[in-house]
């Protein structure tokens, strides 16, 4: 029998579902990912379909789901279609976003139920009490199941191939060492930190093509998109996390009239990367992900002495003021910067981004934690000869993964069989920004590879469908990969 004609977009179950309600009829509605729809989930609905008359289940969608690599296992439609197969559910809908009040306020039910778990689980988000009061402000009220609880991840991750042979032992180790609310609450330290990054803003254009269906040799435009480079990365990511974060922008090209460095406590991140112009534009075929060719803009820096003189008197006004600086070097930031911030009491986090820089290596002993992207990794026998000398932290970043060293060089395992970073993500920039500040306040190793891996997983996995940068994203995943 074909059921799919129960699943309805939520504006046509809002319509439906309001001859009933003036009857006087009470509409009962659950909400959830419902990812591998086993019995302890039917238990549930049986349950909540018994407090009321008509039975509504909406479903998360899946650019919204957080609770690890490869997930969901099956699709919003997929996931749809089985739950319209159980005959005491009478409509089935997928959610347009991510929180569950979106739903209750457009289907206004008369209960709105959740599983026993949720009795006495603590809720990072803070949604469930945002859930509660919606329901309320309604006419509604939310009410417990209690059946037997079973998690759909557990099972999921016991009998799917969806991490790496090699994850499982390191994320076994911290699940079982570990609770992910001591690594949120030490993530959550971020906040105190007094933290100016320095750099040039910097964007690329991506553009995505596709053989024209007359002519297959000529290509036509399906898709353009922008990404946030350098110092416009680590505002993208540090501004959901801290609140004393400066920007320190330095220009890249020539300017009309005298350049006055300024440092910025408000952070407008849409406006700073409103006026920079793109540096590079790279054109990819859509089909393929295959880079076609990249066009780069010619980037003339500003009087390096004269800058550098200006950045100095301001930098010795005002260090003071930080406990930590994050430089996002393309070249404008001279040596004579980089040693007096050096001698500093203050953490200094540098990211080299010149593949001429190998050289400079040596002078970088000063520096607390330094970011390597690929370009200066190719022989990494070659580069760790020169790291060794340094005192540094350092972070060797290639296009899906990254090795870590303080005493010694950690590898830091894979979380997703789905890992490219053909889209443009500026790798080495997201994990310094996140990274480095960790480190400044003594994070835990283990906890450090985590969150490292964890966001480079997620940029694999979510790309561009959500702001993975955010606060809540993030601690969801981070909450996912331990209690599997």
């Amino acid at each position: 029998m074909d059921t799919t004609f129960k699943i309805k977009t939520l504006a046509e179950i809002a319509k439906a579902v309001d001859p009933f309600k003036k009857k006087g009829l009470k509409v009962v509605h659950c909400h959830g990912e419902f990812d591998l729809l086993h019995f302890g989930h039917t238990r549930y609905f049986k349950a909540a379909r018994k407090f009321g008359d008509l039975l509504i289940v909406t479903l998360t969608p899946d650019r919204f789901i957080m609770k690890g690599p490869g997930r969901p296992v099956f699709n919003e439609d997929q996931r749809a279609e089985a739950i319209a197969n159980l005959e005491f559910v009478d409509y089935v809908g997928i959610n347009e976003k991510a929180d569950g009040e979106h739903v209750i306020r457009i289907i206004k039910p008369d209960i709105y139920v959740k599983g026993s778990e949720y009795i006495e689980k603590k809720d990072v988000t803070g949604r469930l009490e945002v859930e509660k009061k919606m329901i309320e402000s309604l006419g509604g009220e939310m009410k417990f199941t209690h059946e037997a609880i079973f998690s759909s991840s557990k099972l999921l991750n016991n009998h799917f191939n969806v991490f790496p042979k090699e994850s499982k032992p390191f994320l076994d180790k911290l699940s079982n060492e570990y609770d992910a609310m001591d690594i949120l609450a030490f993530i959550d330290r971020l906040k105190e930190m007094k933290i100016l990054l320095i750099g040039e803003p910097r964007i690329d254009e991506h553009i995505m093509c596709s053989p024209d269906k007359e002519n297959p040799s000529q290509k036509i435009v399906v898709d353009t998109f922008s990404m946030p480079k350098g110092l416009l990365t680590g505002i993208s990511i540090l501004k959901h996390y801290c609140e004393n974060l400066t920007i320190l922008p330095i220009p890249l090209i020539d300017q009309e009239g005298d350049y006055n460095p300024c440092m910025i406590s408000s952070i407008e991140e849409e406006e700073l990367a409103a006026s920079t112009k793109p540096n590079c534009t790279h054109y990819w075929d859509s089909q393929t992900n295959f880079n076609l060719f990249n066009v780069t803009s010619k980037i003339v820096n500003c009087n390096k002495h004269e800058l550098e003189n200006k950045l100095l008197i301001l930098l010795e006004s005002k260090i003071d003021d930080f406990d930590s600086v994050l430089l996002f070097d393309h070249g404008s930031i001279t040596n004579k910067i980089k040693n007096f911030l050096a001698n500093q009491k203050l953490f200094l986090a540098l990211i080299i981004q010149e593949q001429n820089a190998m050289n400079e290596l040596y002078q970088y002993s000063n520096i607390d934690f330094l970011c390597l992207p690929e370009g200066l990794n190719k022989n990494l026998h070659q580069t760790d000869q020169i790291l060794r000398t340094a005192q540094s932290e350092i972070l060797v970043v290639s296009d899906s993964e990254c090795r870590w060293r303080h005493n010694e060089y950690s590898q830091i395992p894979r979380f997703s069989n789905k890992l490219d970073n053909s889209l443009g993500y500026d790798l080495p920039s997201l994990l310094l920004s996140i990274l480095a500040p960790l480190r400044a306040i003594k994070i835990n190793p283990e906890w450090l590879e985590l969150i490292g891996n964890a966001l480079i997983t997620l940029l694999a996995e979510k790309n561009r469908s959500i702001d993975i940068f955010d606060k809540t994203v993030f601690e969801k995943f981070i909450i996912a990969l331990l209690n599997r």
